[in-house]
């Protein structure tokens, strides 16, 4: 099973498998370090990348839903896909929930962050990558606090907006790392 295939039906016939194996205690039996979370997150992503947007979403819910596994595991595919299926309200929606939750999901915020990055949510990315700076303060991670601030700057310089004190700092760590500071409109790749 390859992760996402450019073949409609190979990937719906994949993502059945995936959600088969998430749902059916009876005929499948899950190893303990894989979760019917991942699972049905990743039968969501094939349903999405054949075009099958609702069976998509419904998917990606049941994902949420599950609970078995990290807090925030399934919430950027569902974001994802409110912002795919144009519904602006369930996805404002879901970022609310987890901004009231105040969780603790390092790498599920990050998620959230750079999802609203790559769906152009510029005002949105920029917040969601400052709420994930102040949770690594919380947790007292330094790396995903450089992570969230490293973000936060590179939305920044893609979209030309003036400097402030953080993309100072961003500046300085990309400097202490060997890398150049971004010029505007400049953007390097995601580092997934």
């Amino acid at each position: 099973m390859g992760f996402l295939s450019d073949n409609a039906a190979e990937n719906i016939e994949e993502a059945r498998i995936c959600e088969a194996w998430a749902t059916d205690r009876e005929n499948f039996e899950l190893d303990e370090d894989v979760t019917a979370q991942f699972l049905l997150t990743l039968a969501s992503e094939k349903y999405q990348k054949a075009g099958e947007l609702d069976e998509a979403w419904r998917v990606a819910q049941a994902a949420v839903a599950a609970g078995d596994g990290p807090p925030l595991g399934a919430h950027s595919q569902l974001l994802d896909l409110a912002f795919e299926r144009d519904d602006r309200a369930s996805a404002l929606h879901y970022l609310d929930e987890v901004r009231r939750a105040r969780t603790d999901d390092l790498h599920g915020l990050q998620s959230i962050a750079e999802t609203l990055e790559l769906r152009d949510e510029v005002d949105l990315a920029q917040r969601w990558f400052i709420i994930g700076m102040r949770a690594a303060s919380w947790v007292g991670s330094d790396a995903y606090y450089e992570v969230f601030l490293l973000g936060r700057y590179r939305v920044r310089r893609l979209h030309a907006i003036p400097l402030d004190g953080l993309d100072v700092d961003a500046e300085h760590l990309r400097i202490d790392r060997g890398l150049a500071p971004l010029a505007d409109g400049e953007s390097p790749p995601l580092s997934f």
